[in-house]
This record gives structure tokens, sequence and C-alpha cells, in this order.
């Protein structure tokens, strides 16, 4: 049974990592929709007129916005190759419990063969 119980063990803590990397993701998600509010809202600042409001040309203006909505998209981009390599630990995670299901079942079978075994020799005994 100790062989069973590891593997049960060892199964629940791969659940627990797996919620804590959906956490994250769950996170990860916040900040990529974020990033796009925020890029939205640069996208419609009118910059024509920034000259008269902080004293830049609108050229340079342009060109600032243009570098944070650059910064934004590597951001973003970061973020989505982050939550892509937690998809693939979740991924592997997953098929480590799978593997450890099917051990437990090979486990259990190898026990119920050795009690039928045991019970014939018994038998034969009698």
């Amino acid at each position: 049974m100790s062989r069973i119980g590891d593997c049960r063990r060892k199964i629940e803590k791969i659940r627990e990592d797996i919620r804590a990397m959906r956490e994250k993701q769950t996170v990860i998600d916040g900040y990529i929709r974020q990033i796009e509010t925020q890029k939205d809202t640069l996208d419609g600042i009118d910059l024509s007129r920034a000259g008269e409001w902080i004293g830049v040309n609108e050229q340079n203006a342009v060109k600032a916005k243009n570098v944070c909505v650059f910064r934004m998209d590597g951001a973003k981009g970061e973020c989505t190759r982050l939550r892509s390599a937690i998809d693939k630990m979740i991924r592997e995670a997953e098929s480590q419990i799978s593997e450890l299901e099917a051990e437990i079942e090979r486990i259990e079978e190898e026990e119920r063969r050795a009690r039928e075994r045991e019970r014939e020799r018994e038998r034969e005994q009698s």
C-alpha cells in the first residue's frame, strides 16, 4: 500500500502545482489585458496639440508614443511567451499524473494477483 500511497501523494502534489500555475496564468492574463487597455488609451491620445500642452513638438511626441507602444508590444509578447511556457508545464504535469495513475493500476493488479496466488496456495495445502 505504501507504493500506492507514494503515488497518490505525488499526484496530489502535482495537482497543487497545477493549481498554482493556473493562478499565475490568471495573473498574466490580467497583465496582458492591462497592457492592451493602456495601449488603446495611448492610441487614443491626439498629439497634434502636444506642443501647446507641454512644449514638445508633434514629431517628438509621436516618436515617444511609438516607443511606448513598441515597449508595450514587447511586454505583451513576453507575457504571452510566459503563459505558453506555463501551458507546457501544465501539460507535462498532467502527463505525469496519467503515468502515476497507470502505475497505481499496475500495482493494484500485482497485489490482486499476489492475493490470488496466496489463496491458491492455501487451497492446495488444505
